[in-house]
């Protein structure tokens, strides 16, 4: 699969290579999941590459950056979310809302400053409380 990675593939194609693959080995993609384009300070870029070659497509053009990344299986292949969530990030399009708390004011600066619109763990910034409040 990564001898087709190259300028004007339609993701599409290389998806249904990489099920094709996965399915070789007697697994089942994860259709959920999937490679995708890196963007500065965006981890999950626009454009996607689907783990399933039967879903859209976008064109990979020269000098952008992809994350291929495969998700197979041996259940049915599909996520099963939970009520937990265990990987946070900004949402740079989500509105400003006030902070009236000097502590929450301090927490968000440290994640603007060290993480901007990219992934965490709260394992991250647990240590923030104790070291803002002290």
């Amino acid at each position: 699969a990564k001898m087709m990675v190259k300028p004007k593939i339609n993701t599409k194609e290389l998806g249904k290579k990489i099920e094709d693959i996965v399915k070789g080995f007697k697994f089942n993609p994860i259709k959920e999941l999937g490679g995708h384009q890196i963007e500065r300070w965006t981890v999950h870029g626009k454009k996607r590459l689907p783990e399933l070659g039967t879903q859209g497509g976008d064109i990979m053009e020269e000098g952008e950056v992809f994350a291929i990344e495969i998700f197979a299986s041996t259940g049915e292949g599909t996520v099963h979310n939970t009520k937990y969530s265990y990987i946070y990030e900004l949402n740079p399009y989500a509105g400003r809302v006030p902070l009236r708390r000097k502590t929450s004011k301090q927490i968000l600066g440290h994640i603007n400053k060290n993480y901007k619109t990219l992934p965490f763990v709260p394992t991250c910034i647990c240590g923030l409380m104790y070291f803002f409040t002290s």
